[in-house]
């Protein structure tokens, strides 16, 4: 048998101990320094977000004042070349807005929601046939999305609305052959159709190709205008619905196709 080392026995527990320490040492070095690059990450990101908003912002003065100035020269003269500058520079006001409201949200955005089957939402066929016969088209819904009715101005910039009046785009009715203004709608984080009506118009998401749209991209198109093909008078079946609008409500699905060239 080989002889037995009293001293290191008895020591062994206090050794143990000792390792159990240190391991334990590292492990918390170890997470603290993690927890470090995390939050140095994030502190770049947000100085990041806060340089692109200041710069976003003084781009959008900076478009301000030539939009007063050519709006003046136009009162004056009222030429066609000044009129379409002053058309692009209401739309590229509007983009730097939303671009700016994308990074405010930024650090505190919701995870997007998950498109549920079809069997979410049901046609009312019989409701939409005679809708679409009458005289009136945005008040003959006799049950309104529950959604709460907008005025047009509400909804719009002045650059969209300039749009309506330049391509004589319709809000009063949804229709085929109408042209119509697609535009997202951030609440429903979805494509609606303009319209100035307290029922509900959703983009059909079989038109999302037809018109080079994209829901999920980061640089998504703000609007887009386009023609009425078809629409169908729907309800929501499920609270989690491609549409996502809320369950039990009422409105139209929308299909429609770019203008031609």
């Amino acid at each position: 048998m080989f002889p037995v080392n009293r001293s290191f026995i008895k020591g062994y527990p206090h050794k143990r101990k000792a390792i159990s320490s240190t391991h334990s040492m590292r492990k918390w070095v170890l997470f603290n320094e993690t927890v470090r690059r995390i939050v140095l990450d994030k502190d770049r990101q947000l100085d990041e977000l806060r340089a692109r908003e200041a710069e976003l912002n003084s781009e959008l003065a900076k478009q301000k004042d030539i939009i007063v100035q050519l709006d003046t020269t136009i009162r004056e003269s009222d030429p066609d070349s000044l009129q379409q500058r002053v058309l692009e520079l209401e739309m590229e006001k509007s983009r730097h807005l939303a671009e700016i409201q994308i990074l405010k949200g930024a650090t505190g955005t919701t995870p997007p929601r998950s498109v549920s089957p079809s069997s979410s939402v049901v046609i009312l066929n019989e409701v939409a046939s005679s809708s679409s016969s009458g005289s009136r088209d945005v008040a003959t819904s006799p049950e309104p999305s529950p959604r709460k009715s907008r005025s047009v101005k509400d909804k719009l910039t002045s650059s969209t609305n300039t749009l309506i009046k330049s391509r004589k785009v319709k809000i009063d009715s949804c229709n085929p052959g109408d042209n119509v203004l697609v535009a997202w709608d951030y609440d429903l984080s979805a494509y609606t159709i303009v319209q100035e009506s307290s029922t509900l118009f959703v983009l059909h998401c079989e038109s999302l190709k037809l018109l080079g749209l994209n829901e999920t991209s980061p640089k998504r198109t703000l609007y887009t205008v386009g023609e009425v093909v078809d629409k169908e008078y729907c309800r929501a079946r499920k609270r989690d619905n491609r549409y996502h609008v809320p369950e039990g409500s009422k409105f139209y699905r929308v299909k429609v196709k770019s203008l031609p060239s």
